[in-house]
């Protein structure tokens, strides 16, 4: 066999071998417990929403909700009534959304390039961090990644072919991008396509007539929704979607603010991207460079649709790390770009950027070693497998195919999140006492009608229990509210037993549950020398 034809034969296998890889490690996540808080409560929401049948009026145990658009809610309810109501069925929609978001990854990229740039874009999204982990911690941004940049995609095709169902596909997504997150599904890809005519000066299509038919398609497809706001929170709940829960953020008419600072999302673009995230740096830079000193760029998508939609999520008063995960499948484009077009043809940069490579793999290495430390095995397969694609990688780095750039870091974030799907989050979330409580509780007969929460309520138990209309008691709830005989009062407040020792209320039974809030990690916890100190109770008491 000739040397081309080997090196064509291995780059198929080993692109394979990666994409198979990680699409494992991405089955094996869904069959994790769902994480407290954001993920549980849309859990909790679909299942209340499949219960009840009412599909245009979204509620949250038995309150309407107003803070997101539904499309997570339908179609997580949808697959609750095809599959029964599982983690894995709660994920299935989020993950499958995925798998579109990449393949129209690929699709736009081989557009604006070649198939080797848009393999590149689509393996660099599938296995950066961000994308493991919210479908992972599922969010409505998953949906939403997905939506912005299939998008994207048809509208590209549509400016270059000007077939209607171009352009009827790529405001359908639209839609879908505003039912899955509101305006920013319509305001990324305008931001994205509109940047790339004005630049290229391309007004012809810039300001074709056809573009006027994408309101229309995309209020058709909005229609159910916002029919459903208006019918449960009148023109209130209209208004709330389309311009307050987004533009008021900005404007300070939304009440939800944090003040994260404007560079908020540059940090967060640092951890979340990667480990592409210096690559990709070096690509804004180098392509911001190229545009001020008035250099053409083959397209202008990539880099202005992730910069414009970065600069406006950025003024945002309220800011949380997955907002800003919108625009990772179009940075994935131009750092693979700049990786497959300009890195590998500079000797010197290469040279650097291999040395980084090299280190970056040490890093995840370690980071896959440290996750077996954190919480100790006692099924050997496991690290096994894990080690087994860090020596693949290691061995494709030593061959230095490709130039030892992509594929090999690839497989290194694979076996990290390898080991966090199939042994760190499992054990991490024993401590979640939740879903516990909940197995525990539906193992007593007619306990459905006699449970009450005490202070917080736990979405992760509303999706775990078979009921989401729990009563809760605050404070001095607790003598002066009549219980009656036989109930169960779930708490993973640490001072509860206290407080139902001083009410004087009796009761005949606890079950103590370990209890750690899992979103919020740090070094004493995953210590195991020290995790003892962290752990608080949770409380089962039978009155």
């Amino acid at each position: 066999m000739s040397s081309v034809a080997f090196n064509h034969v291995t780059y198929k296998n080993v692109f394979r071998f990666a994409f198979l890889t990680a699409t494992i490690t991405y089955i094996l996540g869904l069959f994790v417990d769902v994480i407290n808080v954001d993920a549980a409560q849309y859990a909790s929401i679909s299942k209340e929403m499949l219960q009840s049948g009412s599909y245009l009026i979204v509620k949250h145990c038995g309150k309407d909700y107003l803070d997101k658009p539904p499309l997570l809610f339908w179609l997580s309810a949808l697959f609750f009534k095809i599959f029964g109501i599982h983690n894995w069925s709660y994920k299935l929609p989020s993950y499958l959304f995925t798998l579109l978001g990449v393949f129209a990854t690929y699709k736009l990229a081989t557009s604006l390039y070649d198939k080797q740039v848009g393999k590149l874009s689509a393996l660099i999204l599938y296995t950066c961090q961000a994308f493991f982990m919210f479908n992972n911690d599922v969010r409505t941004d998953t949906l939403l990644a997905a939506c912005v940049i299939t998008a994207i995609w048809m509208l590209h095709e549509f400016s270059q072919q000007n077939k209607w169902y171009w352009l009827v596909g790529g405001f359908v997504f639209v839609a879908l991008g505003m039912m899955a997150k509101g305006p920013i599904g319509a305001v990324a890809p305008a931001l994205a396509i509109g940047s790339h005519l004005l630049l290229k000066k391309e007004w012809h299509k810039l300001f074709n007539w056809k573009w006027l038919l994408g309101i229309p398609i995309t209020l058709f497809i909005l229609l159910p929704m916002c029919w459903g706001l208006y019918i449960q929170h009148g023109w209130k709940g209209v208004e709330f979607f389309f311009w307050t829960q987004s533009f008021g953020r900005i404007t300070g008419e939304n009440v939800w603010r944090n003040d994260a600072g404007y560079l908020f999302f540059v940090h967060t673009f640092l951890w979340s991207f990667l480990p592409w995230s210096l690559f990709a740096i070096y690509a804004l830079v180098d392509s911001l460079v190229a545009f001020i000193k008035r250099k053409t760029l083959p397209e202008y998508i990539s880099l202005f649709g992730f910069l414009l939609t970065f600069v406006a999520l950025s003024l945002s008063k309220y800011k949380l790390p997955h907002y800003i995960f919108v625009v990772f499948p179009l940075i994935a484009i131009l750092t693979a770009e700049i990786i497959e077009i300009r890195i590998v043809k500079q000797p010197i940069v290469l040279k650097w950027f291999t040395r980084i490579h090299f280190i970056l793999f040490l890093v995840y290495s370690i980071a896959t070693a440290l996750l077996f430390y954190v919480f100790p095995v006692t099924n050997l397969w496991l690290p096994t497998i894990a080690v087994a694609l860090l020596f693949s990688a290691a061995y494709l780095y030593y061959l230095k195919i490709f130039d030892g750039l992509v594929i090999p870091l690839a497989i290194a974030a694979i076996a990290l999140n390898f080991a966090l799907n199939i042994h760190f989050y499992p054990a991490l979330l024993a401590y979640q006492p939740a879903k516990q409580a909940a197995n525990i509780l539906l193992q007593e007969s007619n306990a459905e009608d006699k449970i009450y929460f005490y202070e917080r309520k736990s979405p992760a138990f509303d999706f775990y229990f078979r009921s989401t209309n729990i009563n809760s008691l605050f404070g001095n709830d607790l003598t002066n509210t009549i219980i009656e005989k036989g109930s169960w009062i779930y708490s993973e407040e640490p001072y509860f037993i206290d407080k139902i020792k001083e009410s004087g209320v009796a009761f005949t039974e606890i079950k103590e549950l370990q209890n750690y809030p899992v979103q919020f990690l740090n070094i004493q916890f995953l210590n195991p020398s020290t995790r003892n100190k962290t752990i608080k109770k949770a409380y089962i008491v039978k009155i």
